[in-house]
């Protein structure tokens, strides 16, 4: 799919998010009658989908669900990864990461990386960051006042000129209905480790508020690894060994 020059001109990313707080009880009264409504949306418009739904109590679905919505989710932890392949033509993979409880901090930094890379010409790449990370990234900034770095300002932007890869449009090939890929099964059908080996996305709220930002922190390392991986996987080239991982 893309050649080691081409490969190199990616910023491979991943964010992780939990709710706002630990609980819904600590919830401004206002958001939490929100998310009342959004529970009720949950156990009724998705129950087929999601049936175990409709068993939980608001305060459950809350701590289940709230990371999954920027309204009522923080995000605590970015990951940056980039690509250089050496004189042996072998990748080597830095990764920045940003973690911690200072979101308006986080967020930051990780734009200020962001708009550095793409002046210098380089595309965000990720496991389905279309309809996941970078909308939350740009809400969140939204609620925290935050001016957007230029490759997230997509409003005035047509689909074929977003500055983004996605591994699940690649993975699907045009597909316009195909079935949504995880990157744990996208990894486990091309042969590379899971990211999956500690914790996975559903138990991040429940660590991040257990005072795990450094797990969460090597868990999302993890998960921009595999990205990599499986984008060196399609391309024909070397896997990453372990000791060109460079973490800064």
């Amino acid at each position: 799919m893309f050649t080691p020059n081409q490969l190199e001109k990616l910023v491979i990313f991943d964010i992780e998010t939990a709710g706002q707080q630990a609980s819904l009880d600590q919830l401004s009264d206002r958001l939490s009658d929100q998310w009342k409504k959004r529970a009720e949306y949950l156990r009724n418009h998705l129950s087929e989908k999601y049936p175990d739904n409709q068993e939980k109590s608001d305060s459950e679905l809350f701590v289940a669900k709230s990371a999954l919505q920027a309204e009522f989710g923080k995000v605590v932890c970015v990951s940056f990864g980039k690509m250089k392949f050496n004189e042996d033509e072998q990748p080597v993979f830095q990764i920045v990461t940003y973690s911690g409880e200072d979101e308006e901090l986080l967020l930051k930094q990780a734009f200020t990386l962001i708009d550095k890379m793409a002046r210098a010409g380089v595309k965000l790449a990720g496991h389905n960051i279309k309809r996941f990370d970078i909308p939350f990234l740009c809400k969140r900034a939204m609620i925290n006042s935050l001016e957007l770095p230029l490759a997230l300002q997509v409003w005035d932007k047509k689909p074929w000129e977003l500055p983004f890869v996605d591994t699940t449009e690649l993975w699907g090939f045009g597909a316009w209905q195909e079935g949504f890929a995880s990157l744990d099964l996208l990894t486990a059908v091309l042969g590379i480790d899971s990211p999956k080996d500690d914790i996975s996305g559903d138990k991040v709220h429940e660590a991040f508020w257990n005072g795990e930002v450094q797990r969460i922190a090597e868990y999302c390392q993890k998960d921009v690894t595999a990205l990599a991986q499986v984008l060196l996987r399609l391309s024909g080239q070397n896997l990453i060994e372990a000791e060109n991982i460079i973490v800064k």
